[in-house]
């Protein structure tokens, strides 16, 4: 038999012993005896002890000791306070004597005493891999050989930005880019020019992409100016197509433009390749025909005569594709069902989360002898303090305030987020959040109060360590591989790792399945869970601090199953009855 290494490997062996087996109230009894008046003496908090289970696994068998002087203050107190009576202790008693004595009869069971730490709060739990643990598990490993949802491992990279390239994404009138300070016909394709030939010699652009959709005006230009943040998207979308010409099509450098987004054909070739290869949605599918739409109408703006570009036929060649796209994308929806079961937790485990990574955030650890002892303590590295704080809160923050997560990277204190006497509040204006271009309206949210002295801490002791040339909350804490990254603000890339690969790590320990849960899947998480277990009244307000519509929440980001939402149902038609 192999020798049980945690409470809860003794506690299942125990229970199948014959006598136990079917002796239920054996059984309850000692789960409610050391749930109410044991293991709350090793420092697991109310809400924790609901999922026993996972506690037990967490307590080593070695560190099992003192229970009867433990359990014995606790039912007194109990007892004394009015709620516990006599014979209900004396079944807890009899289920816990009778599993020690067990415990003692095992050869494997160890036999030195071992105290608990006597501040718990001063000393982190297990933060590693090591003997007697249960092991985490990291995400980059469990995902090797699997399909990389990022584009980076194609995209055009920045250094490989031709001067070309480099003038027709940034040139801005009577400014100076790659030695140019307007765009000429030579900056352009040949096939394309050869196209302008029947127009005023100056219908090409003389100017960027950029400039064009994100100046305040432009002649000609039809559309509103378009937010920083947006085009910075739409420019990732145009590095990576160009770079599955390079990489994939065997396309030279030099030869490469943005007029080429504008090809339909080339873009439905690489759209297919997108989604039957990379196993890529519609939605994805659906940002690049937006960026090619948006370059056509940057090389056609100044002939154009008609609203919408209508008179332009590859503007409406590109927006034709796109809702053809779009309408795919209705029809089969999206992949956050299939996702449901590698990235859903209930909001009662997101808690569990919050409780270890608070914990985590102790300054000292504690190291044990094979038999139980303590050998001795340590302090933490300071990085390893700092990374743990911004874990906790960064984590937090999402699972009570489940923003996007531009919003946490963009806090600033004294301009998105402001201390009030009672908490903090976040504060953004329309251009601070994905919607407020469309309603022209900011919003206002709180943060939850009992992160208030946390946040002052991190604010006052912790995030001035990194020295930082910027006044962002959050930002990379940098490693040995990446030294440089240190103190740099989050993008949008490192913060959703930053995020998916720690709640990967924590949730294989706590758990029996790691979850891969990612910023933007805690928006689900909390739906979900509002809708099941909330005030229907707090819809409208949940959906505001969120930044999206009730209706966009029902049809996005709730994952109730259709049995959840149709016991809601019981007894419709008794006015008197409760769902």
């Amino acid at each position: 038999m192999e020798v049980p290494q945690s409470l809860f490997d003794a506690f299942v062996i125990f229970t199948q012993q014959e006598g136990n087996r079917n002796n239920c109230s054996l059984i309850n009894n000692l789960r409610s005896g050391l749930r109410r008046h044991v293991l709350p003496d090793y420092g697991f908090t109310t809400t924790k002890l609901k999922k026993l289970d996972v506690v037990l696994i967490e307590v080593p068998i070695e560190q099992f000791r003192n229970v009867e002087e433990s359990f014995e203050k606790s039912v007194k107190l109990s007892i004394d306070a009015g709620v516990l009576s006599l014979e209900t202790v004396r079944g807890y008693r009899s289920a816990i004597l009778r599993f020690l004595n067990w415990l003692r009869e095992q050869g494997w069971y160890p036999k030195s005493p071992s105290k608990a730490s006597k501040d718990p709060g001063k000393y982190a739990p297990p933060l590693g891999n090591g003997p007697n643990k249960k092991l985490f598990q990291y995400l980059g490993s469990s995902r090797q050989g699997k399909r990389c949802r990022s584009e980076l491992h194609y995209s055009l990279k920045e250094s490989e930005l031709t001067p070309r390239l480099i003038r027709q994404l940034e040139v801005v009138p009577g400014g100076t880019v790659a030695g140019e300070p307007t765009l000429t016909k030579r900056d352009f394709s040949k096939a394309l020019v050869q196209q302008f030939k029947g127009f005023p010699a100056n219908s090409l652009p003389q100017y960027g992409l950029h400039y064009f959709l994100t100046a305040k005006e432009v002649p000609k230009r039809k559309d509103d100016p378009m937010r920083e943040v947006t085009y910075q998207s739409r420019r990732t979308s145009i590095l990576a197509f160009l770079g599955w010409l390079k990489n994939f099509r065997g396309w030279e450098s030099k030869n490469l433009s943005l007029e080429l987004m504008t090809d339909r054909e080339l873009l439905e070739e690489f759209i297919a390749w997108g989604i039957n290869k990379q196993d890529n949605t519609y939605a994805w599918a659906g940002s690049f025909a937006a960026a090619g739409l948006n370059v056509a109408k940057w090389l056609h703006h100044k002939y154009s005569r008609a609203s919408f570009y209508k008179d332009v036929e590859a503007v409406v060649a590109l927006r034709d594709y796109g809702r053809e796209l779009d309408k795919k994308r209705r029809s089969q929806g999206t992949n956050v069902q299939e996702e449901k079961i590698e990235k859903f937790l209930t909001f009662e485990e997101c808690e569990q989360v919050e409780s270890y990574l608070k914990a985590c955030c102790a300054p000292m650890r504690e190291y044990f002898r094979k038999d139980g002892t303590r050998r001795c303590t340590s302090r933490r590295p300071e990085r390893g303090v700092i990374s743990s704080w911004q874990h906790y809160l960064i984590i937090s923050l999402l699972i009570y305030c489940p923003v996007r997560q531009r919003e946490l990277r963009e806090l600033e204190v004294g301009v998105t987020i402001f201390r009030e006497p009672e908490r903090y509040w976040v504060r953004v204006g329309p251009d601070g959040h994905k919607v407020g271009s469309k309603t022209g309206r900011g919003r206002e949210y709180p943060i939850p109060s009992h992160l208030t002295a946390y946040l002052d801490e991190w604010l006052t002791v912790w995030r001035p360590k990194f020295k930082a040339d910027h006044e962002f909350v959050f930002m990379m804490v940098g490693s040995k591989r990446y030294p440089e990254a240190c103190s740099k603000p989050f993008n949008a890339g490192a913060l959703y790792k930053y995020v998916t690969s720690h709640m990967y790590k924590v949730t294989s320990f706590l758990f029996d399945e790691p979850k891969r849960t990612n910023p933007h899947f805690f928006r689900n998480i909390a739906i979900t869970h509002q809708r099941k277990n909330g005030d229907p009244q707090q819809q409208e307000a949940l959906a505001e601090l969120m930044g999206h519509s009730v209706d966009e929440a029902n049809r996005t980001y709730s994952l109730m199953t259709s049995r959840e939402k149709t016991s809601k149902a019981q007894s419709w038609w008794d006015s008197t009855a409760k769902t």
